[in-house]
């Protein structure tokens, strides 16, 4: 008995009998077609299975229409009662007028103040010292005395001031 063969005989008694067979050839584009392996008609088990996959596919799809009618039922609901004015019971308030500067609302208050205001009245002795400053070219001179006899800002100041060497005497 040669090497080779003494090999074999080892591994076989060994249980590798496998050593000898071939592995699995590849199949290619080439090779024809295998026949399939059932080419009878449908078993009943594999026809029921069939039926029941369909079953439940249009379970789901029935399901999902039933949640797509019910939202959009519930949204044209909520339109209606938005629009009527009675969602929760309470009626919504009307959008009132435009008034302000970007969304804002001015309160009363300040409306009043940015309306032309009439001219303030100067007592009689800061009247004649202010005529008289102004008979001498002094303006700004008779616009700090409105201020300290009137307590007026000098933007107000300066509007009797003008008013006064204008003509208007108030």
């Amino acid at each position: 008995m040669t090497g080779p063969e003494k090999s074999l005989r080892l591994l076989a008694a060994a249980g590798a009998s496998s050593y000898r067979r071939r592995a699995p050839r590849m199949r290619s584009s080439l090779d024809p077609p295998t026949p399939p392996v059932n080419t009878g008609p449908p078993s009943s088990a594999g026809l029921v299975s069939e039926v029941m996959s369909l079953l439940l596919m249009m379970l789901v799809l029935l399901g999902a229409l039933f949640v797509i009618g019910a939202g959009a039922a519930l949204v044209a609901w909520i339109i209606r009662h938005i629009q009527s004015g009675s969602a929760a019971g309470h009626p919504l308030p009307s959008p009132q007028e435009e008034t302000g500067v970007g969304g804002y609302t001015p309160l009363p208050e300040a409306l009043a103040t940015t309306h032309a205001q009439p001219a303030p009245q100067l007592p009689d002795q800061t009247l004649a010292r202010v005529r008289e400053l102004l008979a001498r070219g002094n303006s700004a001179e008779a616009v700090r005395a409105v201020r300290a006899d009137t307590g007026l800002d000098a933007h107000r100041a300066q509007e009797a001031v003008s008013r006064i060497r204008d003509g208007d005497s108030s």
